[in-house]
């Protein structure tokens, strides 16, 4: 959000624009985290399903070695996250444009939009999905280092997902929808 010349940081105007800012991306932000949420409590099931499969102990090792499906799970969250993050694109673009008082939209199948919210798509699902794997891995050969059972293994699965739906989600919903806003607002100027 580009000042004018003449504001001052936390002038009337200044303030203004950030409240009119917040009140564009807030929607897309709590569209983003719900979305998060649910891809998070869908990854968990799946996670204490590999856990908690009928082969026991060599299960658990399985689970530790690979918590989840890591390229189906890369799909689900770019095909989850792509369309939230072109709203959050075509929406900003579309600010930019009635602020500039331009008579025209915005085309999002130009070739540089599409390759921004595809590329975004991939990077999101990849660092999301990395972070959450090396959590999983972590926590779980921690607790097969110390001989705990499928009971107290899936507890840890649980407890790296609670994070991920409480703090990460957020987190994370906050930095791909503005993201995705600053990409519209750049592409449309």
């Amino acid at each position: 959000l580009a000042a004018p010349d003449g504001w001052e940081f936390g002038c009337a105007e200044h303030e203004q624009a950030w409240k009119r800012f917040i009140r564009q991306v807030d929607p897309h932000e709590r569209m983003f985290e719900a979305a998060m949420r649910d891809l998070f409590r869908r990854q968990q099931e799946s996670g204490l399903a590999r856990l908690t499969e009928e082969r026991g102990v060599k299960s658990a090792e399985d689970a530790a070695e690979e918590p989840f499906d890591k390229g189906k799970w890369g799909k689900i969250f770019k095909t989850s996250g792509q369309p939230l993050l072109e709203v959050s694109f075509v929406d900003a673009a579309g600010n930019v444009l009635a602020e500039l008082g331009v008579g025209f939209g915005f085309d999002v199948s130009e070739p540089e939009a599409v390759r921004f919210l595809e590329r975004s798509a991939q990077r999101f699902a990849r660092e999301v999905n990395e972070t959450t794997w090396t959590a999983l891995k972590e926590t779980l050969t921690e607790g097969m280092d110390a001989g705990e059972g499928i009971p107290k293994l899936s507890s840890r699965v649980k407890d790296v997902f609670t994070d991920a739906s409480d703090r990460r989600a957020t987190v994370i919903a906050r930095t791909e929808v503005l993201r995705a806003s600053n990409g519209g607002s750049l592409q449309a100027a």
